[in-house]
């Protein structure tokens, strides 16, 4: 319970404890400034934690004396901000805290203090405040000020690095940190590690380090991702202080701003102004590699790059004269693409180039996705187009040529011309056998034969002339009615049959999902980035194709591989797009890759950007823009049609590995609009010839064995 003891002005709060408390952070002690309802003012402590050790710090506050003393539980409520004392790591041993003693301002630190109070009440209005002091200024009249200001705030008496870990780094709205400090030391080794520790859109204003120190502090893992680094510094005249800002992308070290003098600034110059919209012409790394269609190379004759080009590209071309910067394309090392998780937890590739502040942005159809932690070292824009990943799988083979003659009529349809045939013969002999008995049938004799009928019969059908014509009008009108079916017949086939000659035709082949997993087909592709997104699918179907999972780095010889039937490859939408939208040839060429019609994901194509970049938040504003307008569609066809006239320069200059990919993918079938009918589509005739020769061969022989023995 509490207990407070009025004592000759100095408030003394105890916290007793019936039994031993095990020892955790302690949580801050919150006092308002009016004390005149004492009962009031301890119900509304907060506490962030229930069990806890404070031990006596060295804050001293001037309050104003208790008239009663009371006793009350331990409250839960909330109280508005307005003082909050974090104790150091080395207090929390004891179970005492007293607040009370009378600080004795330092006459020497009356100028900063002044300074101060006029800086923060000039940028820091609506601000929370965070006042970090170490041992040479936690008594400073400059702390007392500070801690008596109407801001929310928090105050933290710095004796080593761990210290600062007590922080409340994660507060809405505006922030403003300030860091009294006679040993910066502390601050410049928190600043290398425990990145997810530090507000990188605060305001940071840090007194008593050097201005080598203070260049140091911008180096450093998080001070390079800050926008807003104030450094205030004693010149060595009396009253005199130096206001420096760190330069973010505008140069390197810090920059003075102004200077305090006689009590007020010499400029009115804001020393927090916005570093991320007008970059002042700086030269981002944007590391990036060729990957179709977001990025593409547009190369000369000798084999080097003339310059960039396709949709990802234009989108950071879009955003440089926006934000006032110029691009320089860097590759990363050795092959390394997207990157991978090293064993020790490192990255490499794009991912471990923004990771370590080697690169400023990073465009290469980049998926929006927090695969294996890599969150952690690279973040992403918004998004400016959608993607879906397919797989990509060989085109079937076309049926044989040969059944062409067949394909004009479904097998119902033969089997309802055969009956007919069939039914025709019969038909047109009892027609002609019943003529004989009229006078006016003579000369028809013939036909009262069933071989002469469908000798008829099959004349009509192929459209042959009748060597004579019946006399009997039932069956001139069977004739004519027969003349007319076949024709329709006759038409209707070759009409359809002209058709199946020209056009190929493929099987069905493998459309979903199940198919394939049923399929020993295997899975190719260029890294193991979609294996690791497949294992975690709910998807069975796609967590066994993950199983049969082969990396090949080289593009050309994974579409080998599809083309010989081995397996099929994970591939964007886009890109089978951009493929059948760059052939030289003309559209009657057929490609020898398709994609499954079941794709299986969804992802948001984004640049790539550093984690807690200063750049996101104005570079999101301005994408979004960029998304609306529809230019990247636009940039899309363009990147199509430089695609193609690169390709048509390079050509007599030996082939290129796009031009060596295309040749392995699509069969020539011909130039031009027209298709003229090769022997592979004629196969058919052929066969019906050499079936007659052989068929009319056997039938001479058997005539000649039937003459012998005769």
């Amino acid at each position: 319970m509490w207990r407070l003891d009025g004592c000759g002005g100095l408030v003394v709060v105890v916290l007793a404890a019936s039994r031993p408390q095990p020892s955790t952070t302690a949580g801050p002690v919150v006092l308002p400034t009016d004390h005149s309802d004492v009962t009031s003012a301890i119900d509304d402590v907060s506490f962030k934690v229930t069990h806890f050790h404070i031990s006596p710090p060295n804050h001293l506050i001037n309050t104003t004396s208790p008239t009663r003393t009371m006793q009350s539980a331990l409250s839960t409520r909330k109280f508005p901000a307005s003082l909050l004392l974090t104790v150091g790591a080395r207090e929390r041993e004891t179970n005492l805290v007293t607040v009370g003693q009378y600080l004795t301002p330092l006459e020497k630190e009356e100028t900063l203090a002044t300074m101060l109070m006029t800086f923060v009440n000039t940028e820091f209005v609506n601000c929370s405040l965070v006042i970090v002091a170490d041992g040479g200024y936690i008594n400073s009249s400059a702390v007392y000020d500070l801690v008596h200001l109407p801001h929310a705030k928090q105050v933290v008496h710095l004796r080593k690095e761990e210290d600062l870990r007590g922080v409340v780094w994660e507060v809405p709205g505006c922030r403003g940190y300030v860091f009294l400090l006679h040993d910066p030391v502390p601050l410049l080794s928190f600043a290398v590690t425990s990145l997810s520790l530090w507000d990188y859109q605060g305001r940071y204003v840090v007194v008593g380090a050097t201005l080598e120190q203070l260049e140091d502090l911008t180096r450093t893992a998080k001070g390079r991702k800050t926008e807003h680094i104030v450094g205030v510094i004693q010149s060595g005249r009396e009253g005199e202080w130096l206001v420096y800002m760190n330069q973010l992308y505008w140069g390197t070290g810090m920059g003075l701003v102004t200077s305090w003098k006689r009590d007020n600034f010499t400029t009115r110059r804001s020393p927090f102004p916005d570093k991320t919209s007008d970059l002042r012409g700086a030269v981002l790394k944007v590391v990036t590699f060729e990957w179709e269609p977001s990025t593409l190379y547009y190369r000369q004759r000798n084999g080097s790059v003339h310059h960039l080009y396709g949709r990802d590209v234009e989108v950071v071309r879009a955003l440089a004269p926006i934000f006032n910067f110029t691009i320089q394309f860097i590759e990363p090392p050795n092959g390394e693409r997207w990157g991978m998780r090293q064993e020790n937890g490192s990255w490499g590739g794009i991912v471990g180039l923004l990771g370590r502040g080697e690169a400023d942005m990073a465009i290469a159809n980049l998926f929006i996705n927090t695969l294996l932690g890599r969150d952690q070292f690279q973040a992403y824009s918004t998004a400016f187009d959608t993607d879906q990943s397919c797989l990509m799988i060989r085109t079937e083979p076309p049926l044989p040529q040969w059944q062409s003659p067949s394909l004009p009529y479904t097998l119902e349809t033969w089997l309802a011309l055969l009956v007919g045939l069939i039914l025709s013969g019969p038909v047109l002999c009892l027609l002609a056998r019943a003529a004989v008995a009229s006078t006016e049938a003579a000369g028809n004799e013939s036909m009262v034969s069933l071989t002469v009928a469908y000798s008829d019969a099959l004349r009509i059908h192929f459209q042959e002339s009748q060597p004579r014509l019946p006399r009997r009008h039932s069956l001139r009108l069977l004739l004519g009615f027969l003349l007319i079916y076949a024709i329709i017949l006759r038409i209707a086939y070759s009409s359809n049959l002209t058709a199946f000659l020209t056009v190929t035709r493929r099987p069905a082949g493998i459309q979903t999902l199940k198919q394939l997993y049923e399929s020993p087909l295997l899975l190719f592709e260029a890294s193991t980035f979609l294996k690791d997104s497949l294992l975690q699918s709910p998807n069975p179907y796609l967590r066994g194709l993950a199983e049969r999972h082969v990396v090949v780095r080289d593009m050309t010889d994974i579409i080998r591989e599809i083309i010989k039937g081995r397996g099929v490859f994970i591939q964007n939408r886009s890109a089978m797009e951009f493929l059948t939208n760059t052939l030289l040839a003309s559209s009657s060429r057929a490609v020898g890759v398709r994609m499954v019609k079941e794709c299986y994901a969804f992802f948001n194509v984004a640049v790539g950007l550093p984690t807690n970049s200063p750049l996101k938040s104005s570079l999101d504003r301005v994408i979004r823009w960029i998304f609306e307008s529809g230019l990247v569609r636009l940039w899309k066809q363009e990147s199509y049609s430089l695609k193609k006239k690169n390709k048509k320069e390079l050509k007599g200059d030996g082939a290129s590995e796009s031009d060596t990919m295309e040749a392995i993918i699509t069969s020539d079938m011909g130039q031009g609009g027209l298709v003229p009918l090769s022997l592979d589509h004629t196969q058919s005739i052929f066969y019906v010839l050499l079936f007659s020769y052989l068929l009319s061969a056997l039938m001479f022989l058997g005539e000649l064995t039937f003459a012998r023995k005769m």
